[in-house]
């Protein structure tokens, strides 16, 4: 799978010239979607707004077809991280420690454990919740925190 990525990227840049990926290809769906179906789409990200538009424009040729390319329209500066949990950027580019929903502690979620009653995964009463983005005691994934319902209260260090 990881290497098929890396193919492609090749591919892409052999076949479409002017084009320079940044990296290799993401899958916008699971694998468990994808098999499930004829058809999947990839994310790719090129060197410049030129070379975007080069795509759209020209189409891309991949396996001897020229496919649809089509600019991202997912607004990714209200899509939360949630491995770090801050905003701007998803799970799978993100190489952040791993921070706690729950207690905003070093540690992922799935890892958070009460050590007086041994729940684990999951807010229990003995919880004291810490949001890891503004402080306050709510969860980071909260819909009552600030820096999800007003993102301009947020700064590019939180992003």
């Amino acid at each position: 799978m990881n290497e098929g990525l890396s193919l492609l990227k090749e591919e892409i840049e052999t076949f479409n010239p002017g084009l320079k990926l940044l990296k290799k290809p993401i899958w916008l769906s699971s694998q468990d979607k994808r098999q499930a179906n004829r058809h999947a789409s990839i994310l790719i990200a090129v060197e410049n707004a030129k070379q975007a538009q080069l795509a759209i424009e020209k189409r891309l040729c991949i396996a001897g077809n020229y496919l649809i390319a089509e600019k991202c329209k997912e607004n990714i500066v209200h899509k939360q991280c949630q491995n770090c949990l801050k905003y701007g950027h998803s799970t799978r580019a993100c190489f952040a420690q791993s921070i706690c929903s729950i207690c905003a502690e070093m540690h992922k979620t799935f890892e958070h454990k009460c050590n007086i009653c041994n729940t684990q995964g999951q807010a229990c009463p003995h919880t004291t919740l810490k949001c890891s983005n503004c402080g306050e005691n709510h969860m980071a994934s909260s819909n009552i925190c600030l820096f999800k319902t007003h993102p301009e209260k947020r700064s590019y260090k939180h992003a």
